[in-house]
């Protein structure tokens, strides 16, 4: 009988350390920034979420181009004519990636840093100076590929014809 005891104390207390480690790395792991960063890196999201982005945005517009039974303004119209590279291409003008990454990060490690503080907020803090600096050139970049996706000018037709069809060889720079 003392035997019998002996194993269900012991067995308990196998169950009891087991629970007690896993609740540990559980706690160390769940509330460790570094397992986010690890995790978000590891998916390609840095360079991958640009192609989905501007995937689920040529999605959104072709739903509105069906829902309005293909009218849509001029500058919609146009938007839907860009390929999804154009679009993702500008995108990581807009927001480079290493930009990006460093910006999730540092909010990630300032959310779990105030996890354990007791400051009533995280203190967060956004750079906006790359944004301003690649918006011009992703605007370029897709004013110049809306501009390639209008149709070639017939002979006889000229920049007088434009938005409708642009001259063989215009330079987007210049229209």
């Amino acid at each position: 009988m003392r035997n019998f005891l002996a194993f269900i104390v012991m067995f308990l207390f196998i169950i009891a350390a087991a629970v007690a480690l896993y609740a540990y790395n559980a706690q160390t792991t769940v509330l460790s920034s570094a397992t986010y960063k690890d995790a978000l890196s590891k998916s390609g999201i840095y360079t991958k979420g640009y192609d989905a982005v501007a995937a689920q945005a040529k999605i959104s517009l072709n739903e509105q181009l069906t829902a309005s039974g293909g009218d849509l303004s001029g500058v919609a119209e146009v938007a839907s004519k860009l390929k999804e590279s154009d679009v993702a291409d500008a995108l990581r003008l807009a927001l480079p990636p290493n930009y990006l990454r460093f910006q999730i990060e540092s909010s990630l490690d300032a959310v779990f840093a105030w996890f354990k503080s007791t400051e009533a907020l995280p203190n967060i803090t956004v750079s906006l100076r790359p944004i301003q600096i690649g918006l011009p050139a992703a605007a370029r970049k897709l004013v110049s590929a809306a501009i390639l996706a209008i149709p070639e000018c017939k002979a006889g037709q000229g920049l007088e014809n434009f938005p409708d069809c642009r001259p063989a060889n215009a330079d987007p720079d210049m229209l």
